[in-house]
């Protein structure tokens, strides 16, 4: 199975909504140099097109601002979770919208798409990005098995046992 995983170092930036200006629609600078460094990373790691459906996992970790109080760096760690500003999908965005291409003929062949977004306690910004081709048919208990990776990855346990069916 192919699989691609590669670092995106800095601040966390979301794909900017279109200007319009002098009669015409155009990309912002800023959301046009996020989408060049995204590519140049993607290309130091050798990323090269997947056909099929492809499983997007993106992970925006965020530095906490100097500014916040110790107690609400503390409460903030205590989650990990940045609920701050680029939204998760604005992230994925620009990230699908530069890895065609490059990636993927075309990030419609994004079938499934993870993003989390985290806090850094050492103040370390990155994305990281894992890039999948998927198999053309699912396992039986393909939730539970997604839900344990994803709970491996991060470090977490569950209290109880995740039910492939959805209940709980």
């Amino acid at each position: 199975m192919t699989r691609y995983a590669f670092e995106i170092p800095g601040k966390p930036m979301g794909k900017g909504r279109p200007r319009f200006g002098g009669g015409r629609t155009y990309t912002p600078a800023a959301t046009l140099n996020a989408e060049q460094w995204v590519k140049h990373h993607a290309l130091q790691a050798g990323v090269t097109p997947i056909e099929g459906p492809v499983l997007l996992d993106i992970t925006a970790v965020a530095a906490i601002p100097k500014s916040w109080t110790k107690k609400r760096r503390a409460e903030a760690l205590a989650t990990g979770w940045d609920t701050r500003k680029p939204d998760a999908d604005n992230i994925a965005k620009l990230i699908a919208d530069s890895l065609n291409g490059i990636a993927w003929a075309d990030d419609a062949q994004v079938a499934r798409c993870v993003i989390d977004k985290r806090l850094s306690a050492e103040g370390s910004e990155k994305v990281v990005v894992i890039v999948r081709a998927l198999n053309s048919a699912l396992p039986p208990d393909f939730t539970a098995d997604v839900v344990r990776d994803v709970s491996a990855k991060n470090g977490w346990t569950a209290e109880h046992p995740v039910d492939a069916s959805g209940d709980t």
